[in-house]
């Protein structure tokens, strides 16, 4: 279906679904002759503000890759958890799971490679805090990874677990959709 909408860009593209949308433009009056209050000329830092917001709404639309660490075999939940919830519309983010899809193996480099891979392809990793995945070999590797790989991160710990942090992790946040959610946003942004 076509449709055109008109108003202020940021509101209608942070509504918009993500899955529906081949094209976005926008028309703003440069260079027309009229005075529509338009800032260009005259100040960078308001084209730049312009700019940031448009894009950071663009940027919205897109689908996160988002690497999910967790102590495989103990904390299935959590990921299935994490999933499920975002699914449902518990976040404003749309993810795509670019998670490991089996247990770590310590002397197999073929799963290293396929973790580094996996990372490499993300857009950021997030640490899903269990009761021992702060002793999780595999959370281990993958920290080691996305530091290597320079990816942003942090840490969920859910609020009936009182487990340690993973070094390497990033900060730790409660399972609060709105801090998980903005804890995204920031680190997408840097």
């Amino acid at each position: 279906m076509n449709k055109l909408y008109f108003g202020d860009n940021f509101e209608i593209l942070c509504e918009m679904d993500a899955e529906r949308v081949d094209l976005i433009c926008t028309d703003p009056p440069f260079n027309s002759g009229r005075n529509y209050n338009a800032f260009f000329k005259d100040s960078k830092a308001q084209n730049k503000a312009f700019t940031d917001k448009t894009m950071k709404g663009a940027r919205s639309m897109a689908k996160v890759k988002v690497f999910l660490s967790f102590e495989f075999d103990k904390d299935g939940e959590l990921y299935r958890n994490f999933l499920q919830q975002a699914a449902r519309g518990d976040s404003c983010h749309d993810f795509e799971d670019c998670s490991m899809d089996e247990a770590y193996q310590p002397h197999n480099d073929k799963w290293k490679i396929k973790a580094r891979k996996q990372i490499a392809l993300s857009d950021i990793v997030i640490v899903l805090l269990g009761d021992d995945t702060d002793n999780a070999p595999g959370v281990e590797v993958e920290m080691t990874l996305k530091n290597q790989l320079y990816k942003p991160g942090f840490q969920i710990r859910p609020t009936t677990r009182t487990s340690g942090s993973v070094k390497g992790g990033g900060d730790v946040i409660p399972w609060n959709w709105k801090k998980i959610d903005a804890k995204i946003t920031e680190c997408l942004e840097t």
